[in-house]
């Protein structure tokens, strides 16, 4: 479902961290919670979460959910390639 401005600013880092980690399991069903949970600062290409057609997917469905638009400069972020730096650049660009 869809976020609105408002509830965005409502979001927390737990509600972002508990979307994402539920994304890579329904993307992936050998991944359980604590694979990801275990993983959150390793790059999610070097562990298998992603390939380069899910991490286009990913960036639809964060931009869809969170009704965010990531752009070159987000890419250029290291941390769009592991879990934690997924939910901090939702977090900071929800929270606009």
């Amino acid at each position: 479902m869809k976020r609105n401005s408002k509830e965005n600013r409502l979001m927390t880092n737990e509600v972002i961290t508990n979307w994402v980690v539920n994304w890579f399991k329904s993307t992936n069903n050998l991944l359980s919670t604590e694979d990801i949970l275990n993983n959150m600062e390793g790059s999610i290409v070097e562990l298998g979460f992603v390939d380069s057609m899910n991490m286009m997917e990913l960036i639809s469905d964060i931009e869809s959910e969170f009704n965010i638009s990531l752009g070159h400069t987000h890419f250029e972020d290291e941390r769009i390639f592991t879990v934690k730096g997924l939910t901090e650049i939702i977090y900071e660009e929800s929270s606009k």
